[in-house]
């Protein structure tokens, strides 16, 4: 695995207002192995000259590895997630850009989105941690098919803070386009191990834990995350367009256990994204 520390350039810092305060995500050009990589660096305080001194000074660390990614830990609080190789579609998605909203209806989700997942690499790192063979240390509960664990955005200590992530066990589900009335017992059992680690491990009582989807996902393998009312919204993906609270998910499956099958769904798709270029492909298709 490629140390962080070797690079030749520095070819961008993208971050949401062009400073990085927290947290942010910055491609590297070269090294030993060559190519790009694209790393999510977290410190408690952090600024652009830290982090040029950590990358090129320090000692990384290396946490855990899995597939493409890996942590580090520079001294003396700079977390590192590093992507290498990082791919078109990975820097695309760890660059601001400009952004779209785009509505999808069932037909254009089976003409166009559902053919893009199925053109996509299997999500490998997800199955290694599903199969125990990555990253079992984080792992802090489990039903029969979700498995939930600390997400790389949190250290796993400040609770106000926290942030997890729960995965399907079933890797057919991609998004919550695939569930159906008969996921409700999975989903709602999901539910109260969410509730239950929250309150053994972390003391954080209900009302002070939201669990949600993504649509569309950063990945297509149906994952919810966890996160507290305290933990910082910026980088939490809790956003009115992206978010649906897994209550919901479960209440509308409740009505109609066909509801995702044929709902309409509108939300923000970066205009250099492999979706967005898709539908632009679609519609000059049609014209």
């Amino acid at each position: 695995m490629e140390n962080p520390s070797n690079y030749e350039r520095v070819d961008c810092i993208s971050t949401e207002d062009g400073k990085m305060n927290e947290s942010g995500f910055i491609h590297l050009q070269g090294g030993r192995e060559g190519g790009r990589r694209t790393l999510w660096l977290v410190r408690s305080v952090l600024d652009a000259q830290a982090v040029q001194h950590h990358l090129s000074t320090g000692q990384p660390t290396l946490v855990q590895e899995n597939d493409r990614f890996s942590q580090w830990h520079c001294e003396p609080s700079l977390e590192v997630t590093q992507i290498c190789p990082a791919t078109d579609a990975d820097v695309t998605k760890y660059t601001t850009g400009s952004s779209i909203f785009q509505r999808e209806t069932a037909d254009l989700y089976a003409a166009v989105t559902e053919p893009y997942i199925a053109s996509l690499p299997p999500v490998a790192w997800v199955a290694n941690i599903i199969n125990g063979t990555a990253e079992a240390d984080r792992v802090v509960g489990r039903t029969d098919d979700w498995l939930l664990s600390v997400d790389t955005k949190w250290d796993g200590v400040g609770r106000s803070q926290l942030y997890l992530c729960g995965l399907a066990v079933d890797s057919s589900l991609r998004s919550i386009r695939d569930l159906r009335g008969v996921h409700l017992p999975q989903l709602r059992a999901l539910r109260t191990e969410v509730l239950r680690v929250a309150k053994e491990r972390y003391n954080l009582p209900a009302n002070e834990v939201l669990t949600f989807f993504h649509y569309q996902p950063t990945f297509y393998w149906l994952h919810v995350h966890v996160i507290a009312t305290t933990t910082p919204r910026r980088g939490s993906g809790f956003d009115a367009w992206r978010a649906i609270l897994l209550d919901d998910v479960i209440d509308n499956l409740t009505r109609d256990a066909e509801y995702y099958s044929h709902a309409s769904f509108t939300y923000a798709l970066d205009t250099q994204s492999g979706l967005a270029k898709a539908f632009a492909a679609h519609v000059n298709n049609d014209s």
